[in-house]
Protein backbone atom coordinates (compact mmCIF):
# COMPACT_ATOMS: atom_id res chain seq x y z
CA UNK A 1 0.00 0.00 0.00
CA UNK A 2 3.12 2.57 1.09
CA UNK A 3 4.59 1.88 -2.66
CA UNK A 4 1.20 3.10 -4.20
CA UNK A 5 0.76 5.88 -2.30
CA UNK A 6 -2.14 4.78 -0.11
CA UNK A 7 -1.16 5.77 2.94
CA UNK A 8 -4.56 5.26 4.72
CA UNK A 9 -4.77 1.63 3.90
CA UNK A 10 -0.46 1.42 4.70
CA UNK A 11 -1.87 2.94 8.22
CA UNK A 12 -4.78 0.79 9.47
CA UNK A 13 -3.16 -2.75 8.28
CA UNK A 14 0.23 -1.43 10.00
CA UNK A 15 -1.70 -0.70 13.43
CA UNK A 16 -3.44 -4.32 13.07
CA UNK A 17 -0.26 -5.71 12.35
CA UNK A 18 0.69 -3.80 15.67
CA UNK A 19 -1.84 -5.08 17.35
CA UNK A 20 -1.46 -8.34 16.60
CA UNK A 21 1.93 -8.57 17.61
CA UNK A 22 1.39 -6.37 20.69
CA UNK A 23 -0.99 -9.15 21.82
CA UNK A 24 1.25 -11.90 21.07
CA UNK A 25 4.56 -10.72 22.31
CA UNK A 26 3.82 -7.56 24.93
CA UNK A 27 3.99 -3.98 23.99
CA UNK A 28 8.15 -3.60 24.36
CA UNK A 29 8.96 -6.20 21.72
CA UNK A 30 12.06 -5.89 19.85
CA UNK A 31 9.33 -7.69 16.89
CA UNK A 32 7.63 -4.19 16.96
CA UNK A 33 10.54 -1.92 15.20
CA UNK A 34 10.37 -2.62 12.03
CA UNK A 35 6.05 -2.60 11.38
CA UNK A 36 6.39 0.61 13.60
CA UNK A 37 9.11 2.22 11.39
CA UNK A 38 7.12 1.35 8.89
CA UNK A 39 4.10 2.54 9.97
CA UNK A 40 5.60 5.94 11.11
CA UNK A 41 6.60 6.31 7.52
CA UNK A 42 3.29 6.07 6.24
CA UNK A 43 1.85 8.42 8.63
CA UNK A 44 4.56 11.05 7.82
CA UNK A 45 3.90 10.57 3.96
CA UNK A 46 0.32 11.13 5.25
CA UNK A 47 0.77 14.76 6.22
CA UNK A 48 0.31 13.19 10.06
CA UNK A 49 3.93 14.57 10.92
CA UNK A 50 3.36 14.62 14.90
CA UNK A 51 1.83 11.26 14.91
CA UNK A 52 4.81 9.77 13.29
CA UNK A 53 7.56 11.25 15.09
CA UNK A 54 5.81 10.26 18.16
CA UNK A 55 6.00 6.38 16.59
CA UNK A 56 9.21 7.13 15.35
CA UNK A 57 10.09 7.66 19.08
CA UNK A 58 8.87 4.83 20.15
CA UNK A 59 10.59 2.76 17.57
CA UNK A 60 13.89 4.73 19.07
CA UNK A 61 13.26 3.79 22.27
CA UNK A 62 12.58 0.09 21.66
CA UNK A 63 15.90 -0.15 19.82
CA UNK A 64 17.85 1.20 22.83
CA UNK A 65 16.42 -1.06 24.61
CA UNK A 66 17.25 -4.16 22.54
CA UNK A 67 20.76 -3.15 22.46
CA UNK A 68 20.63 -3.05 25.85
CA UNK A 69 19.52 -5.89 27.16
CA UNK A 70 21.04 -9.15 26.02
CA UNK A 71 17.88 -11.40 27.00
CA UNK A 72 15.27 -9.83 24.35
CA UNK A 73 15.28 -11.16 21.12
CA UNK A 74 16.88 -8.86 18.43
CA UNK A 75 14.89 -8.05 14.98
CA UNK A 76 17.31 -7.78 11.58
CA UNK A 77 20.48 -6.09 12.04
CA UNK A 78 19.43 -3.63 9.27
CA UNK A 79 16.25 -2.14 11.26
CA UNK A 80 18.19 -1.73 14.42
CA UNK A 81 21.21 -0.33 12.17
CA UNK A 82 19.27 2.16 10.11
CA UNK A 83 17.20 3.95 12.94
CA UNK A 84 20.27 3.66 15.35
CA UNK A 85 22.18 5.68 12.47
CA UNK A 86 19.80 8.50 13.47
CA UNK A 87 19.42 10.16 9.35
CA UNK A 88 16.00 9.11 8.93
CA UNK A 89 14.84 9.98 12.56
CA UNK A 90 16.10 13.56 12.32
CA UNK A 91 14.60 13.77 9.17
CA UNK A 92 11.34 13.39 11.14
CA UNK A 93 12.38 15.98 13.89
CA UNK A 94 13.15 18.33 11.69
CA UNK A 95 16.83 18.41 11.80
CA UNK A 96 17.14 18.61 8.09
CA UNK A 97 20.30 19.79 7.93
CA UNK A 98 22.14 17.11 9.90
CA UNK A 99 19.89 14.18 8.30
CA UNK A 100 21.24 15.54 4.87
CA UNK A 101 25.11 15.00 5.98
CA UNK A 102 24.45 12.13 7.46
CA UNK A 103 23.07 10.49 4.41
CA UNK A 104 24.71 11.68 2.02
CA UNK A 105 27.79 10.41 4.10
CA UNK A 106 25.78 6.84 3.98
CA UNK A 107 25.45 7.22 0.23
CA UNK A 108 29.27 8.06 0.25
CA UNK A 109 30.06 4.60 1.75
CA UNK A 110 27.50 2.41 -0.03
CA UNK A 111 28.84 3.80 -3.42
CA UNK A 112 32.11 3.34 -2.39
CA UNK A 113 32.02 0.06 -0.76
CA UNK A 114 29.52 -1.18 -3.60
CA UNK A 115 27.20 -2.79 -0.79
CA UNK A 116 24.64 -5.44 -1.73
CA UNK A 117 21.00 -4.13 0.32
CA UNK A 118 20.37 -6.89 2.55
CA UNK A 119 16.01 -6.28 1.59
CA UNK A 120 15.86 -4.89 -1.69
CA UNK A 121 12.54 -3.21 -0.67
CA UNK A 122 13.62 -1.32 2.14
CA UNK A 123 13.67 2.68 1.02
CA UNK A 124 16.73 3.72 -0.87
CA UNK A 125 18.43 5.97 1.37
CA UNK A 126 18.69 8.24 -2.26
CA UNK A 127 14.87 8.42 -1.54
CA UNK A 128 15.27 10.06 2.07
CA UNK A 129 17.85 12.15 0.85
CA UNK A 130 15.46 13.51 -1.65
CA UNK A 131 12.81 14.20 1.05
CA UNK A 132 15.65 15.85 3.43
CA UNK A 133 17.02 18.08 0.11
CA UNK A 134 12.74 19.25 -0.65
CA UNK A 135 12.54 19.57 3.05
CA UNK A 136 15.23 22.10 3.32
CA UNK A 137 14.21 23.13 0.00
CA UNK A 138 17.03 22.39 -2.34
CA UNK A 139 15.20 21.99 -5.31
CA UNK A 140 17.84 20.63 -7.14
CA UNK A 141 19.80 18.50 -5.53
CA UNK A 142 16.00 16.78 -4.47
CA UNK A 143 15.19 16.45 -8.35
CA UNK A 144 18.59 14.59 -9.00
CA UNK A 145 17.62 12.43 -5.54
CA UNK A 146 14.89 11.51 -6.54
CA UNK A 147 15.62 10.07 -10.03
CA UNK A 148 18.53 8.69 -8.93
CA UNK A 149 15.82 6.61 -6.30
CA UNK A 150 13.81 6.09 -9.26
CA UNK A 151 16.99 4.27 -10.64
CA UNK A 152 17.43 2.14 -7.51
CA UNK A 153 13.47 0.90 -7.36
CA UNK A 154 13.84 0.33 -10.88
CA UNK A 155 17.30 -1.99 -10.53
CA UNK A 156 16.95 -3.39 -7.24
CA UNK A 157 12.87 -4.63 -8.08
CA UNK A 158 11.66 -3.93 -11.06
CA UNK A 159 11.53 -1.58 -14.27
CA UNK A 160 7.77 0.77 -13.72
CA UNK A 161 7.80 -0.59 -9.96
CA UNK A 162 5.20 2.50 -8.09
CA UNK A 163 8.01 3.25 -5.62
CA UNK A 164 10.21 4.08 -8.93
CA UNK A 165 7.26 5.56 -10.20
CA UNK A 166 6.12 7.74 -6.81
CA UNK A 167 9.87 8.99 -7.34
CA UNK A 168 9.44 10.04 -11.16
CA UNK A 169 6.43 11.94 -10.23
CA UNK A 170 7.48 13.70 -7.28
CA UNK A 171 10.89 14.49 -9.49
CA UNK A 172 8.33 15.87 -12.33
CA UNK A 173 6.42 18.21 -9.54
CA UNK A 174 9.48 19.66 -8.19
CA UNK A 175 10.63 20.87 -12.23
CA UNK A 176 6.91 22.10 -12.38
CA UNK A 177 7.04 24.26 -9.21
CA UNK A 178 10.48 25.75 -10.13
CA UNK A 179 9.86 26.80 -13.20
Amino acid sequence: MVAQSKYGEAIALFRQAIAEIQQAVGPDSAELIFPLQELGRALWRNGEKGEAQMTLARVAHLTRKAFENPTLPKPATRTLFKVGCQDEWLLYQGDFETAAEGLRATIQFEESEKRHMEDPEDMPVWETLAEVEEALGHVDAAHKAYLQAADQWETRLSPGHPRALRCRECAAALQRSAA
